[in-house]
């Protein structure tokens, strides 16, 4: 047996998403959250660039306005450059706004979709609930009456009961095959 693995980038970055998720729906450490959002997001966006000429981030940031893109990137990148970087800040403090992060894993979860046209089932959940979190980025009506419903049944503020979702989807998933 090898001491060694063979992984791609897209399977690295899905699993460093994939327990970002989990963490998140846990609420363990925030910092590790965000870095492992941040780290699978960079590789899908570059992933993006490589295959299609462009990123989800790029897409994303052309509905800031255009004079604030420049701050909203930064907000999105400090916490992600402070968590990996020392060189130029040894001494460094970050005031670190950790709700921040959904946004970061939102933005990974869209591009694993746009790479590979389908998404896990941790992936749908997080979608699920931050889609619950924040209605106005729906577009489409039919999707806002769904989600009006499915508020009727599940808290989105309990995060744990969304972690709760994935064994029983996965088992279901398991019975169709």
């Amino acid at each position: 047996m090898s001491d060694f693995i063979t992984i791609t980038k897209l399977d690295a970055s899905r699993r460093q998403l994939e327990m970002s998720i989990m963490m998140f729906f846990l609420e363990k450490d925030h910092v590790c959250v965000h870095t492992l959002a941040a780290a699978s997001n960079e590789v899908l966006q570059d992933l993006l660039k490589h295959y299609h000429g462009k990123s989800t981030e790029s897409e994303w940031l052309e509905v800031i306005k255009e004079d604030k893109r420049d701050e909203v990137r930064k907000m999105m990148r400090n916490p992600q450059n402070y968590f990996k970087h020392a060189n130029n800040d040894p001494e460094g403090v970050l005031r670190f706004y950790y709700k921040s992060t959904k946004f970061i894993i939102f933005q990974a979860v869209e591009a694993y979709s746009k790479l590979t046209k389908k998404l896990t089932t941790k992936m749908i959940i997080f979608r699920a609930w931050f889609y619950l979190e924040n209605p106005e980025v729906l577009t489409k009506d039919k999707d806002k009456l769904t989600l009006k419903e499915i508020s009727k049944t599940i808290n989105s503020k309990d995060k744990k009961q969304f972690l709760d979702l994935i064994p029983i989807i996965e088992s279901r998933l398991l019975e169709n095959v």
